[in-house]
């Protein structure tokens, strides 16, 4: 009887499952080696390159707004500018209607006067040895009177006065007080329009305040203070 070669006898088989069974139990009572410890540590590599440089963020919001600083202290008076060009004098104006003519008047008849003429008369009370009676000639009593007048209020006063332009003009009064770079106190006689300081106009309120008479500019004249009147 021929065999084939993938035949294998009961018996090997029964053998073959019996020397399982014995390796089997003595793997199991073999004991695994325990881990050893740890190694020392290595030596920290080098540092890699430098990334790429990521995308711009998103701007934040607005921050809110700081509280407001300290009013600084007032810088020193700039210097004087130069005087401008003088305008151009303006359009003469229209010419107003006629007024009406008035009653005619009648006076009282004068005395005969003398044939000289104003030169003449001159020449005449130059000539004179004695004194000339002041009521002699009209209004020169109470002329010398008002003159005398003005001059004991000058005498009595400090003040000075300027008076620019006719009848109409602007009366310039100089106050008493010391002009020192200092001083900011002045007192006139009457209430200022405005004052002129170094050159400077100033308006109350704009440059100076008053209290009655009493002017306290915001800058001590260093070279004059004049009041508008």
């Amino acid at each position: 009887m021929k065999l084939s070669p993938f035949y294998k006898p009961k018996e090997l088989d029964q053998l073959e499952n019996r020397a399982k069974k014995i390796l089997a139990g003595f793997g199991s009572r073999v004991e695994r080696p325990k881990d050893g410890e740890p190694g020392p540590k290595g030596e920290d590599g080098q540092p890699g390159s430098q990334g790429e440089r990521g995308e711009k963020g998103d701007q934040g919001p607005r921050g809110l707004v700081g509280e407001r600083g300290p009013k600084g202290e007032k810088g020193d008076q700039g210097e004087r500018g130069e005087q401008g060009y003088q305008g151009l004098p303006g359009e003469r104006g229209d010419r107003g209607p006629r007024g009406l003519i008035g009653d005619s008047g009648v006076g009282i008849p004068g005395r005969d006067g003398s044939s000289d003429n104003p030169l003449e008369i001159a020449r005449k009370l130059n000539t004179l040895n004695q004194e000339v009676e002041q009521t002699v000639i009209i209004g020169l009593v109470k002329k010398l009177e008002f003159l005398e007048g003005e001059i004991k209020k000058i005498r009595s006063t400090k003040t000075s006065s300027v008076r620019l332009g006719g009848g109409g003009g602007i009366t310039f009064e100089t106050p008493s007080e010391n002009v020192n770079g200092t001083n900011k106190i002045f007192t006139g006689f009457s209430i200022p329009k405005y004052i002129v300081v170094d050159g400077v106009t100033y308006f109350e309120n704009n440059g100076y305040t008053r209290s009655g008479l009493t002017v306290t500019t915001e800058i001590a004249p260093v070279g004059f203070i004049r009041f508008a009147k």
